[in-house]
């Protein structure tokens, strides 16, 4: 499967209280718990894994685990599937004792050809951030608005993808891009080169071009060529500024080389861009 054609169907949603049996369960389909409770361990497939407030784990259908707590433990969750193909089968699958568990009650078994981080289970600590995301899935399904599965699936794709992200750039990359992105687009006007957003996040100018590369498909110069160019079209479009005023704004002290990138992304001059909008309207 390509993570590409994820698109969730959610089964269960809701904000679960319970005492933990220490005995090992299998589901049908894939579970997602989002952690409200401090000092508490999930054991999947025999391995412990420490939890804390903010904590995500993500056991794939199939897989034996428990919980293992001291008291009543309170925590989201949600069951669900990574493809629609058995939205039919709406009822809710509680996870089974093992020895009671057929491996033909499995719904979906996926396996990911391009993310195999989704093909075992996830366990990621100190990702409160996901909680808004998190929250508006449980708003959803409180409520029943019209088309609330639809806006419950975006939302848990977009968790998906975040997660995704965590696990292939680590937490302290994931924060490094973030601030390498926020200072591009704050300052996309001044002079912007490895050795300052290196400086910035405390990389080597090599590893920041790997981490743009690999977090946005393209290099930092090519990133802010882009971000440059998009920003100078904005400025066509809704501003009367004259055209070397928009190239010196973002961040061009060469006239040439600005209407040279601008129209290797764009097929047209500035002055033919503008040209061709006031002609549209």
């Amino acid at each position: 499967m390509d993570y590409r054609d994820i698109n969730p169907f959610l089964r269960f949603v809701n904000t679960i209280k319970f005492v933990p049996i220490q005995k090992n369960f299998r589901a049908a389909d894939n579970h997602f718990y989002y952690s409200l409770e401090e000092g508490y361990a999930i054991h999947i497939n025999g391995e412990r894994y420490e939890l804390g407030i903010g904590s995500v784990v993500i056991v794939p259908s199939g897989e034996e685990y428990f919980f293992e707590y001291d008291g009543k433990l309170r925590i989201v969750s949600i069951n669900f599937d990574y493809t629609q193909s058995n939205r039919e089968k709406e009822a809710v699958m509680p996870p089974k004792n093992s020895e009671d568990f057929d491996e033909n009650e499995i719904l979906e078994k996926t396996n990911f050809d391009n993310c195999a981080f989704l093909n075992n289970p996830i366990v990621i600590n100190n990702v409160s951030y996901l909680k808004p995301k998190i929250d508006a899935i449980l708003e959803e399904y409180a409520y029943k608005k019209q088309f609330y599965r639809e806006m419950a699936s975006l939302n848990l794709k977009n968790i998906l993808f975040e997660i995704l992200r965590h696990c292939l750039w680590g937490e302290k990359n994931n924060h490094s891009i973030n601030t390498i992105l926020e200072y591009i687009h704050n300052h996309y006007g001044e002079e912007i080169n490895n050795t300052v957003l290196s400086e910035l996040v405390g990389y080597h100018p090599y590893h920041l071009n790997r981490l743009m590369k690999s977090s946005t498909g393209t290099t930092l110069r090519q990133y802010l060529i882009n971000y440059r160019i998009e920003t100078a079209k904005k400025l066509l479009r809704e501003t009367d500024m004259r055209i070397s005023e928009i190239a010196e704004k973002c961040g061009y002290k060469n006239f040439c080389n600005f209407s040279e990138d601008f129209k290797h992304k764009t097929g047209l001059s500035p002055k033919k861009y503008r040209a061709e909008l006031v002609h549209m309207s």
